[in-house]
């Protein structure tokens, strides 16, 4: 499911948040399968929920880096999970995790 599109936008716009969300799933690759929203908003800071461990979690990994941003969540997230039940994490600085 795609969101952050809306009938005032122009039809530029619209197309600017479709080529975002075909970026990040291109760059995702294998793991778009786990992806179930995008929200595209906000083209430089897409936000997107997964669900890992039977835990339904938002992703904000803003406009770069999906894939590599991803999968350090997915390697990090049993550690995150034991110190924090939180269900917001923000990924969009490359060297952390910071739970929201």
């Amino acid at each position: 499911m795609l969101s952050g599109i809306t009938e005032d936008q122009s039809e530029a716009e619209r197309q600017k948040r479709v080529e975002a969300m075909q970026h990040l799933l291109a760059d995702l690759g294998p793991q778009a399968k786990d992806i179930s929203e995008i929200n595209a908003a906000a083209v430089e800071d897409i936000r997107v929920v997964t669900t890992i461990d039977g835990h339904a979690v938002e992703l904000w990994l803003g406009d770069q880096h999906f894939r590599s941003r991803y999968l350090n969540f997915v390697n990090h997230y049993g550690e995150l999970r034991e110190d924090s039940h939180a269900a917001v994490f923000d990924l969009r600085l490359d060297d952390r995790i910071l739970v929201r």
